[in-house]
């Protein structure tokens, strides 16, 4: 696998001697490979590249390994020679690039020899493989992006609501959240150590049971005002646990949900 412009990323696998100990030991050899790479690159999206190395004169195949429309890389394969190829001829590239022709022909004999045909369908097997895990990479990247970004999310959530909850008990003055119904969703530390109660006590219960019996009637209307203005200002008798009367002003405000 190489970049666009023929670079290495991996290192290959089977790389034969012709190659790696002799043509790229030359400068010559050496550019005319990395030109040869860099153009297996080039095919279009539906088919690979196959065509002769510069350097060698034998089969290369390459394919484009492209994710959400850019170039990233090159994936390589060959070397192989086809049963036409003639040695003799093939070895003339030895003086291309300026080694040894007997030493080059020693090497060549040990390319693989195979069928253009079946060259044509290993590349194009190649060529399949390679947009189906390039898929699958980017698919898997844009997951591993998404729980990311979900995680960092839920992380700043937690936080917020660490520092609402914080603020919700320590505040100085008694907290209390309401349904539309009057019953208690809620009650900060300030509340609880005002009334004597402990959250269970009061959770869940209907806010009139903490209210002098005989103000219930002015709790409901006031309540009912209340959703209507949205907010409200008055006076109520509470019953703290140990029986005692607390006279308390409280200022409401209402919230919305999406119900």
């Amino acid at each position: 696998i190489t970049f666009p412009n023929g670079m290495p990323i991996t290192k290959p696998s089977n790389f034969r001697r012709l190659c790696k100990d002799i043509v790229r030991k030359t400068d010559i050899g050496l550019k005319n490979c990395m030109k040869s790479d860099s153009i297996m690159g080039n095919s279009k999206l539906s088919e690979p590249t196959i065509h002769k190395c510069y350097s060698c004169g034998i089969w290369d195949a390459g394919a484009k390994i492209e994710i959400n429309g850019e170039h990233l890389a090159n994936w390589l394969i060959g070397q192989v020679r086809s049963p036409e190829m003639e040695l003799d001829t093939l070895k003339t590239y030895a003086d291309v690039i300026g080694v040894d022709q007997n030493e080059y022909l020693e090497a060549l004999k040990e390319i693989p020899i195979m069928t253009t045909e079946k060259f044509k369908q290993v590349a194009k097997l190649m060529f399949s493989s390679v947009n189906q895990l390039s898929e699958k990479a980017y698919q898997n990247l844009q997951y591993k992006t998404k729980i990311k970004e979900l995680e960092q999310t839920l992380s700043l959530l937690n936080q917020s609501e660490d520092r609402f909850e914080t603020l919700f008990n320590q505040a100085p003055l008694g907290y209390q959240s309401l349904d539309s119904g009057g019953y208690i969703l809620e009650v900060n530390d300030s509340w609880t150590e005002m009334l004597g109660y402990e959250r269970t006590e009061v959770i869940g219960k209907w806010f009139g049971e903490f209210v002098e019996p005989t103000l219930h009637d002015r709790l409901r209307s006031h309540f009912e005002i209340f959703k209507q203005n949205g907010k409200i200002h008055c006076q109520l008798v509470l019953i703290k646990k140990n029986g005692h009367h607390l006279t308390i002003d409280f200022d409401g405000k209402l919230a919305y949900n999406t119900d």
